[in-house]
């Protein structure tokens, strides 16, 4: 369900006794490892035929796969090579041109990949972190899933983390899964944690309850408008908290509700034209969500362009726009994930508004200053396997999938269901039945994603999932 590129370099998870179960649904949706064997067996193979360097002078040290994998990610699966590992690594840090320091398409350096001899009583590990610290290696760098190398160290059941790192916070950044690491008190789910690591994934086994399982979500809209009013002050206190703009309060950057948000999550949510007994244009909220496995297929309507609500421009339209630039200047971590999974990107295209031109406006505005100039991830995903694409199309943001694609969000990632985005799209189309509005929204998302130039596959491989398309050109031409 979760294996992404790193793991397809570990031949002890292709190795295993046990055989697929061929009924199970994951063997169905694609997402077993004898699915998996068969897609990359290949590269694996020429991986193998590689000679492994012994000289930092060594064109091979400079080879990459399709997925972005470079040399260092493959040694760093292999076992009992710590000490010529150690020493290749040491030398390629003081050469820019070797791919040391690279990360894969799924944002993982080679420090995600090690073999599991590199966490035994014994081992060099301790030497090797202390000369990545040295030679300017990015120890935190995480990968799709907000994990670090510090998560792969608990996940591997270790309690003691190697060196000793100055940087408490970005070390106990919480993952998509909801573990932070020196936070005893809150651990992720029970179905999660032992699924979102595919290392400890047994083939044949029963699929966890996040199989099916969507993202539990707060609707800020409902209940009565006294309890509106209340959520959307507290809200709107964690942004103000955040940003320092009262005069009593320091700028707090890493402050965060009850439910993990931080200022960029809450100002997603909160709703600055809320007041008792007035009528809202575009009012922030979700779309219901549905857990139902639904068969493919669907019935296209036209979109009308002219359902769009025409109203003045007013105060509250701009204000969020201030306070994301306070955010950003306040340096709020714009990659965090809260309780539930979610990126501030993912809450701001969920919870975005295309009622209104100045709407549409104030969200193209508000998504590329987040990726643009806060540094937002495209590719982040949530406990789902979703993106902000998925999401987008799933809630029927037809203007936030055009802006992310124009940003360069891949269209052919799948979710944990192995569903790419136009399957999803088109499993909609039957829950929405009589619903004009939403059917269209659908049908203009269809539209947005199969108009452009890398227009999405209906059915994406994990090829083209994962591949990087610029090696490939490299590569392939």
């Amino acid at each position: 369900m979760y294996a992404i590129p790193g793991d397809f370099l570990k031949a002890e998870l292709f190795n295993r006794e046990e055989q697929c179960a061929a009924e199970s649904p994951a063997h169905a949706a694609g997402l077993c490892w004898c699915k998996i064997a068969d897609t990359v067996v290949q590269m694996q193979r020429d991986w193998a035929d590689l000679p492994i360097p012994v000289l930092v002078s060594d064109p091979n040290l400079a080879s990459r796969d399709m997925f972005g994998n470079t040399m260092f990610h493959y040694l760093a699966t292999k076992d009992a090579i710590q000490d010529l590992f150690l020493h290749l690594v040491c030398q390629a840090l003081r050469d820019r041109s070797l791919p040391v320091r690279n990360l894969n398409t799924a944002g993982q350096t080679f420090l995600h990949v090690l073999h599991r001899s590199w966490f035994q009583e014994g081992s060099r590990l301790e030497e090797l972190f202390q000369t990545l610290r040295s030679g300017g290696f990015d120890i935190f760098a995480t990968d799709v899933y907000g994990r670090s190398f510090f998560h792969i160290v608990r996940l591997q059941g270790s309690t003691r983390f190697p060196g000793q790192s100055t940087d408490i916070y970005r070390m106990n950044r919480r993952d998509a899964f909801g573990m932070k690491l020196m936070d005893t008190r809150s651990s992720p789910d029970a179905n999660d944690a032992a699924t979102h690591n595919q290392t400890w994934q047994r083939t044949g086994t029963t699929p966890p309850a996040a199989f099916t399982r969507l993202i539990p979500r707060i609707n800020t809209q409902t209940g009565a408008v006294e309890d509106k009013l209340h959520t959307h002050a507290d809200l709107l206190r964690v942004v103000v908290s955040a940003v320092g703009v009262d005069q009593s309060l320091s700028p707090n950057p890493q402050h965060e509700d009850s439910q993990g948000r931080n200022g960029f999550h809450c100002l997603a949510e909160v709703d600055f034209c809320l007041s008792p007994g007035t009528p809202k244009h575009g009012a922030r909220g979700h779309l219901k969500d549905d857990a139902r496995s639904i068969p493919q297929g669907h019935n296209k309507r036209k979109h009308k362009d002219d359902e769009e609500i025409q109203l003045p421009r007013t105060t509250p339209d701009i204000r969020r726009q201030d306070y994301i630039r306070g955010l950003i200047c306040a340096k709020v971590d714009v990659n965090q994930y809260d309780k539930q999974g979610n990126t501030p990107l993912m809450s701001f295209v969920v919870n975005s508004s295309d009622a209104t031109k100045y709407e549409k406006e104030e969200s193209e505005i508000v998504i590329k200053a987040l990726v643009q100039e806060a540094g937002a991830k495209l590719e982040s995903r949530n406990r789902n396997g979703e993106t902000c694409l998925h999401l987008a199309a799933r809630h029927g943001k037809p203007n936030a999938l055009r802006v992310l694609l124009e940003l360069g969000a891949n269209p052919h990632t799948r979710n944990a269901q192995g569903l790419g985005i136009l399957d999803v799209v088109d499993n909609l189309y039957d829950t929405t039945e009589g619903d004009e509005k939403n059917n269209a929204r659908f049908e203009a998302c269809r539209a947005v994603l199969t108009r452009t130039a890398d227009c999405a596959v209906q059915t994406p491989t994990l090829i083209d999932e994962w591949r990087s398309h610029k090696i490939s050109k490299e590569i392939f031409g």
